[in-house]
């Protein structure tokens, strides 16, 4: 039979002293395990055009580039004017509607 186990201060000291022993060591497998290795570095960018009128604007060219890396996609928006570039790589971007 398992008997609860009384928290004194000096437990409480000594559990506090291993929950922060091991923070760096878990937050290191983490980063270096193969499960965040494998972990997908990109995202996403969406939104909606619309006119100086708050007017949608179906059809409308939309651009993100990356200056830094090069990268530039174009995709136009849908009758909603909504559009989406998925699975962009980090980094910073510039958006333009033509």
């Amino acid at each position: 039979m398992t008997r609860p186990v009384e928290l004194t201060p000096a437990r409480r000291f000594l559990l506090a002293l291993l929950c922060v022993a091991l923070t760096p060591s878990c937050a290191a497998w983490a980063v270096t395990s193969p499960a965040a290795a494998r972990a997908p570095l990109t995202s996403s960018l969406s939104g909606t055009v619309v006119d100086e009128n708050g007017a949608i604007v179906p059809g409308a060219r939309v651009t993100v580039s990356n200056h830094a890396t090069g990268l530039q996609r174009q995709v136009l928006t849908d009758g909603e004017g909504y559009f989406v570039f998925p699975m962009l790589p980090p980094g910073v971007y510039t958006t333009r509607v033509t």
